[in-house]
């Protein structure tokens, strides 16, 4: 009898990672059933940072959400299809997707808190960069509206409401880093106040290079493209 409930357990958690495998949302073990968030590395990613989620329930109907705050993604999964269902079942289904989305929300919400707190700790702790950075040489670029922590120039990331909310690391060899869990999506970094044309720039070399040579303020956003608006 032990035996059967234990491959019941296997088969619905193999299913649920089996879906999340297939929304390119792998993870390496088998999925906790205990109807709490849990957040996980995405493949791809950077350092530490764990911007996949997912919340899976065992008693009952199996069934879960799972997704990722990097991209902004969500997906449901449950053993039965709506079809297959009670009309309780659906129900008790829905009260859970609704449970799901507080725990995230709530979830997101304290990362976003502790990012901002680390970074607020970091920018006020960091001095004026070093002109003879190694980055900074290489784009032949002053240290405009950034600072420095240890080997590390920072750049400050800002919502609409001017809080801070991340950093961006840039080391000596040019690789870049974003501070894990903070907001991006929305926020931007920006020199000086912005004026009836407003420029928007991939990144910070960029910005820093179009200010020099149009010596006009810029604001820099994560765009794949430039963009100009006059």
């Amino acid at each position: 009898m032990e035996a059967i409930v234990s491959t019941e357990i296997v088969d619905f958690r193999s299913e649920f990672a089996k879906a999340m495998g297939e929304a390119g949302l792998s993870i390496n073990d088998l999925p906790e059933d205990d109807g709490q968030l849990h957040r996980f590395q995405v493949e791809g990613d950077k350092g530490r940072s764990r911007n996949g989620w997912y919340c899976l329930y065992r008693d009952g109907l199996p069934a879960g959400s799972f997704g990722s705050w990097k991209t902004g993604e969500s997906h449901t999964w449950c053993a039965k299809t709506q079809k297959q269902m009670s009309a309780a079942e659906r129900e008790a289904h829905q009260r859970r997707i609704e449970e799901t989305k507080r725990q995230r929300k709530q979830e997101q919400a304290r990362v976003y808190r502790e990012a901002s707190e680390a970074s607020q700790a970091l920018w006020e702790g960091a001095i004026r960069a070093n002109p003879e950075h190694p980055y900074l040489v290489s784009k032949g670029i002053p240290p405009l509206g950034i600072r420095q922590g240890d080997d590390a120039l920072l750049v400050p990331i800002r919502d609409p409401d001017q809080n801070l909310t991340s950093l961006q690391r840039i080391f000596p060899n040019g690789e870049k880093r974003f501070l894990a869990g903070g907001r991006i999506r929305g926020c931007y970094s920006s020199i000086g106040k912005p004026t009836e044309t407003l420029y928007l720039c991939e990144g910070v070399a960029t910005a820093i290079s179009v200010n020099r040579r149009l010596s006009v303020e810029y604001w820099w956003h994560s765009m794949p493209v430039i963009w100009v608006r006059s």
